[in-house]
C-alpha cells in the first residue's frame, strides 16, 4: 500500500506557570505505513495561533509563548 494515513502522537500535555514563558512539544512523533508520503505539521495551539512546524524523521518540533493567561487545546 502506498499511500496510508499516517498516526500521530501529539505528546503529553505542556503547563506553562507564567505568561509569555515558552512551551515546546514533548515530543510529537508520527509513523506512517505509506511509502510515497511528504509530511509537513501545522501545530494549532489553541490560541487562535496556527503555526507550521519541523516534520523530518518521524518527529514534529515546534515551540509557542502564550500572550495570556487560561487554558488552551
Amino acid at each position: 500500500m502506498s499511500n496510508l494515513p499516517p498516526i500521530v502522537n501529539a505528546g503529553a500535555d505542556q503547563v506553562g506557570v507564567e505568561k509569555g514563558q515558552k512551551i515546546r512539544l514533548d515530543p510529537a512523533t508520527y509513523q506512517d505505513p505509506g511509502i510515497e508520503d511528504d509530511h509537513i505539521a501545522l501545530i494549532d495551539w489553541g490560541d487562535g495561533t496556527r503555526e507550521a512546524a519541523t516534520a523530518a524523521a518521524g518527529r514534529v518540533a515546534g515551540g509557542h509563548a502564550y500572550a495570556t493567561e487560561g487554558v488552551f487545546f
